[in-house]
């Protein structure tokens, strides 16, 4: 029982990190299409999708940068400059949830009102947010790298964090 649960909570990191991925990319579906809609009015078609396509990874981006930069940080002690990064994924996650009014309202029904959407829209800008979180506190930075010893006295240096996030 006891190594499946620790199997578990070794994989619990990766499995959040995997929702948080989720939560940006229907979050960004949603800001995709209100950008293909905003940017209708002045350009083609086709760069109107193009623009917003771009403008909504590169939003969603950010907030997935913002993440990965925020847990490296606390990981490495650099607390400053995570604080940062998760203040500055809290304004990005302020401005989706200010204009999600506009962008449920936009995809209102007789069926289904602006209310249902924004609800959702909130629903899941949260959730990443608490991932967010979620992931920084589940990195524990004392262990990060360190040998640690291993129940027949061996030390082991596994890594709590993916290698490419260390080097």
């Amino acid at each position: 029982m006891q190594n499946i649960l620790d199997s578990t909570s070794k994989a619990a990191p990766f499995a959040l990190l995997l929702m948080a991925i989720g939560t940006f990319l229907i979050v960004g579906i949603f800001w995709g299409d209100y950008y293909t809609e905003l940017f209708s009015a002045r350009f083609p078609t086709w760069a109107a999708v193009a623009l917003a396509v771009f403008t909504a990874v590169i939003k969603e981006g950010v907030r997935f940068a913002l993440l990965i930069s925020s847990i490296r940080d606390f990981s490495d002690k650099r607390s400053a400059n995570g604080w940062l990064g998760l203040v500055a994924s809290v304004g990005l996650v302020a401005y989706e949830i200010k204009v999600s009014g506009a962008v449920a309202a936009m995809w209102a029904t007789e069926s289904f009102t602006a209310e249902s959407y924004r609800s959702f829209l909130i629903f899941t800008i949260l959730l990443g947010l608490i991932l967010e979180i979620r992931l920084i506190l589940t990195t524990p930075s004392a262990r990060l790298g360190k040998p640690q010893a291993r129940s027949n006295g061996q030390s082991n240096t596994e890594l709590v964090t993916p290698r490419a996030w260390t080097n």
